[in-house]
């Protein structure tokens, strides 16, 4: 993970690690902290992204 491939980018690495931790690729990107928090943090560029793996995989992916 990490390196750059021709063709790939980093979506495809979170791809792989969420398929790792919980069977499947549905995750997405987001804030998790409160408002406030997110402000300060945002200030300061203290975070760059989060990312939700979620529990169930997506209707879409169900299917294949």
């Amino acid at each position: 993970m990490g390196g750059r491939i021709v063709g790939r980018d980093f979506t495809d690495d979170i791809d792989e690690c969420c398929e790792a931790i919980v069977g499947h690729r549905n995750w997405a990107f987001a804030q998790t902290q409160s408002p406030d928090q997110m402000v300060e943090y945002k200030k300061t560029d203290a975070i760059a992204h989060t990312v939700i793996f979620f529990n169930e995989p997506a209707e879409d992916e169900e299917e294949e």
